[in-house]
């Protein structure tokens, strides 16, 4: 037995019109919504970058890697609301991040040579 409904069945009756339309618009706009959706973490974790670049200024990372993070939160808050739009161009944004992660981790790195201090533990035992 066929479950199909004939197309000249559906455009005689409305009732059966309306239903098989409101079918197609309640499966598409989930679609629509995975494919268009705009990644708010994204957005938020550029937003992140952008406020720790800008603390990062009068730092001791050095004003290069606070300027880096800054282009790289601003960069990436536009390119993250528009990559659905923007194609491969987003790939700007992909490398920008990963030099700025490595340019913090340098700078944490150093952090650590240029302290001599040794932090010892007096807790109640010692």
């Amino acid at each position: 037995m066929n479950s199909k409904i004939p197309l000249d069945y559906i455009i005689s009756h409305r009732a059966v019109y309306l239903v098989e339309l409101i079918s197609f618009v309640g499966l598409c706009l989930p679609a629509l919504g995975v494919f268009l959706a705009v990644s708010s973490a994204g957005i938020l974790t550029a937003l992140g970058i952008l406020l720790l670049s800008i603390c990062m200024l009068r730092g001791i990372y050095g004003r290069w890697a606070a300027i880096l993070g800054i282009i790289s939160g601003a960069v990436g808050m536009v390119f993250e609301a528009l990559q659905p739009h923007i194609g491969m161009l987003y790939a700007l944004y992909g490398i920008l991040l990963p030099i700025w992660f490595g340019a913090v981790g340098l700078g944490q790195f150093r952090l650590g040579f240029k302290s001599k201090r040794v932090f010892r533990c007096h807790g109640p035992g010692a």
